[in-house]
């Protein structure tokens, strides 16, 4: 905000529902509190972590209703549309991407949607993608969720060096409820880590055990549904290692980040 000395925040999202669900859902443990500039456009103000001040967090809803969106956000746009971006205006940074469906990714749907997740990762952006572990197809059976985003995220995070990240809601009793399953308390911890490492109020140790918390419960999903998609799944035995999974967040941690 021009003439503001708070610090300000930006979430640029697919539609104003989008980002205020990034802001009220995942960085709940902030207490936003909302109100509306214009009477349109959401703007929370946040209590900045250990200190007595507070942040803004501007929701720029539907990117193609603006006429000067940030050059980070163009760049991201121009493969995919995640579903909200975090963004630092001042040093022009995006912080997370996120996307966000309530499809089971299955069969040919499998590779739906992992175009943003590749060129998040191209363009050097932490992302996370929130997707049901079950869910009910149109002709009344039950759907499992692929193997290959988590795959392709782990893989992401070795060879970029950035954070990539799956995470699953839902089980077969409850498929597609959010409340159900560890994804969504997960990528709330996430998003609420990754704006603390952005203020430096967070440590790189509590990023590696988050990171590490994540990425075996990946590693576990693929190793115990490989099985059902594919007879042949390239370094399936690292997957049992922990010692592989904190070599690729030694990784992350030395080379990936930028603030």
């Amino acid at each position: 905000m021009p003439g503001s000395s708070l610090v300000t925040f930006e979430v640029w999202s697919d539609s104003f529902k989008e980002g205020e669900w990034f802001v009220e859902s995942l960085l709940a443990s902030f207490s936003p509190k909302k109100t509306y500039r214009h009477n349109f456009q959401p703007v929370y103000k946040l209590q900045h972590p250990n200190k007595a001040e507070s942040m803004l967090i501007e929701v720029y809803g539907d990117y193609g209703a603006w006429t000067e969106v940030p050059t980070p956000v163009v760049n991201l746009l121009s493969i995919g549309t995640p579903d909200a971006i975090l963004l630092d205006p001042i040093a022009n940074l995006p912080i997370l991407a996120v996307e966000e469906t309530a499809a089971v990714p299955t069969g040919n749907q499998a590779l739906q949607r992992l175009e943003r997740v590749w060129w998040a990762a191209e363009t050097r952006v932490p992302f996370a993608y929130l997707i049901p572990e079950y869910g009910l197809h149109l002709d009344g059976g039950l759907r499992r969720n692929s193997i290959w985003p988590s795959y392709l995220a782990l893989k992401l995070s070795m060879q970029y060096q950035i954070p990539s990240v799956t995470l699953m809601y839902g089980n077969e009793q409850h498929p597609s409820t959010y409340e159900v399953g560890p994804g969504m308390n997960l990528l709330a911890s996430y998003a609420s880590l990754m704006l603390r490492m952005h203020l430096h109020e967070a440590t790189h140790n509590q990023e590696a055990d988050l990171l590490k918390l994540i990425y075996l419960e990946m590693a576990r999903f693929i190793r115990d549904h490989a099985e059902e998609i594919t007879s042949h799944l390239p370094s399936r035995n690292r997957l049992n290692d922990e010692a592989a999974i904190e070599l690729m967040i030694h990784r992350i941690r030395g080379h990936g980040r930028r603030s």
